[in-house]
Order: structure tokens, then sequence, then C-alpha cells
């Protein structure tokens, strides 16, 4: 600012002023308080997630092995073609996955038995008596008898309603 051509004494009183100066730029360490409460919980709520996911992961380690199993049995039904072997097998898996669920009652029962228990109980998996028969049928047949085509494309769909109830068991 030009102080020519201003009185002597407010020249001098104007040439003391100095320009404004800013406060200096607030740095980012350390950080406040409630930054710090906030990075806690986050870090607590990370853990508390992982420790859930680890325990759900744990307690569902019965529904991959019965999947990978019951996945297991049909491919091998798909190569050997031994329909009272596929019966037999998917029967004790599901009495397995049964007892493992506490459904202990029912482990004294026939494949036939078995079946229709499960259209009894658990109707949405889509079993029915027709495929109880079909267990029956199985259970009397001397394991190389040939089985009807129907017979045995119900057969196969038997994965299906197994996985349907897997399902409704998780």
């Amino acid at each position: 600012m030009s102080t020519t051509g201003l009185d002597p004494a407010l020249a001098g009183m104007l040439s003391s002023l100095k320009d404004i100066q800013e406060p200096a730029a607030i740095g980012w360490w350390p950080p406040a308080p409630g930054w710090w409460a906030l990075a806690i919980m986050g870090v607590g709520s990370l853990i508390a997630l992982m420790f859930y996911l680890w325990r759900r992961w744990r307690k569902h380690r019965w529904y991959r092995q019965a999947r990978a199993h019951l996945q297991a049995i049909e491919s091998r039904f798909a190569r050997s073609g031994d329909p009272h072997d596929f019966m037999h097998h998917l029967i004790a898996l599901s009495k397995s996955v049964a007892r493992h669920q506490g459904t202990a009652g029912v482990l004294g029962y026939s494949a036939a038995q078995w079946i229709q228990y499960l259209a009894t109980h658990y109707p949405a998996c889509g079993f029915t008596t027709e495929d109880a028969a079909v267990a029956e049928d199985l259970l009397y047949k001397p394991p190389g008898a040939p089985l009807t085509d129907a017979r045995r494309d119900q057969l196969r769909q038997w994965p299906t309603k197994f996985g349907r109830w897997l399902n409704q068991m998780k």
C-alpha cells in the first residue's frame, strides 16, 4: 500500500500494519479421540465378522461334505448304472445326515420306510409314495436284476430330491 500524499502520522501508523497471517495448517497426526474410537470399533467389527464367518463355515462343513458325497454317488451311478448300489449309498448318506442333525429315531428304517418318512415329513423335497415303492422294489431284487426304464428315470431324480432335503436340513 502506498503512503504518499497522506498525513505523516497516518502514514506511520499504516506502515506499522502487517498483512493478515493465516494460522498454520492443522496436521493429520495425532488424530482426534473420535477417530481413535472409530478405528477401534472398525477393527473390532472386522474381527467379529471374521469370527462369525469362520464359525458359520465350520458349522456347515457337514453340508459341504454331504453335497460332495452326493455328487460322487451320482457320478458313480452314471458310470456303473447299478441302481441297487446307487440306492444303498443314497440311503446311507441321507441317514448319516439325519444322525448328524439329531433325527436318530429313523436310523432303523428300511429304505422304503425312510423314503416314506421323507415323503411325509419333508414334502417340499419331492419324494412320493412311488419313490418308496421303487426302494421297496430294489430291496428285494438281486443286485444284478434289470430295472424298467420308468423306475430308472425315477431313481435318477433322487439326487435332486436328496439335494432339496439337504437344503432343508441346513
